[in-house]
């Protein structure tokens, strides 16, 4: 009688701390918001080595031409443009030559020194 006690206490300790789980992992649903940003935002990393050198390569560009350029008037053509940061992601977008968006998330400052 003693052990079916015990057997049965713990099998209600156990109920008790698996029903406390489940609810932890119920509530952590996302909303439609949520569900939205996911789908704008979310991506892939990018394992291609060919397409990392490309993001690489299209950021120094875009490195040397604001510190060349920034806060002064260039002339185009017969147009005059002052340089910020609007007019730069305009010049550079972040799009690899596939058409798809990147972003910088995923580069690591020690990537950059390593390259350069």
């Amino acid at each position: 009688m003693k052990y079916f006690i015990l057997i049965f206490i713990g099998l209600i300790t156990l109920v008790i701390i698996t029903s406390c789980g489940l609810i932890h992992t119920t509530e952590g649903a996302p909303t439609k918001e949520q569900k939205e940003l996911m789908e704008e935002y979310g991506g892939r990393y990018v394992f291609d080595k060919k397409l990392r050198d490309e993001i690489i390569q299209r950021e120094k560009e875009k490195k040397e031409y604001r510190g060349k350029y920034l806060e002064e008037y260039i002339q185009v053509g017969n147009e005059t443009h002052f340089v910020d940061f609007t007019y730069l992601n305009n010049k550079f977008p972040q799009i690899l030559s596939n058409g798809c968006k990147y972003y910088l998330r995923g580069l690591s400052k020690q990537e950059y020194e390593r390259i350069d």
